[in-house]
């Protein structure tokens, strides 16, 4: 995962924010002894544009094998459209 941080300056003060520089990005957040992986939940800094994908899932439904799968067919049905 790749997130460019950014400054965005206001009468209120600076707040800081980050932007994904990439298609598919997972968050994986802590909740006590349990860990969710987020998928398209914005609030966690997490992206997809494959719509097959939960918001966010238990750890334990989730596979990498699958997922690099899932991201790589997207990565080669996207190059179709290159100019």
């Amino acid at each position: 995962m790749y997130y460019t941080r950014l400054r965005i300056n206001d009468s209120k003060g600076t707040y800081l924010g980050a932007i994904s520089e990439v298609e598919s990005a997972i968050f994986i957040e802590l909740k006590g002894t349990k860990r969710v992986i987020h998928h398209k939940t914005h609030k966690m800094l997490s992206r997809s544009l494959i719509d097959s994908l939960p918001e966010s899932q238990p750890i334990d439904e989730f596979n990498l094998q699958e997922y690099i799968n899932l991201v790589s067919d997207e990565i080669d049905s996207s190059e179709t459209f290159e100019l």
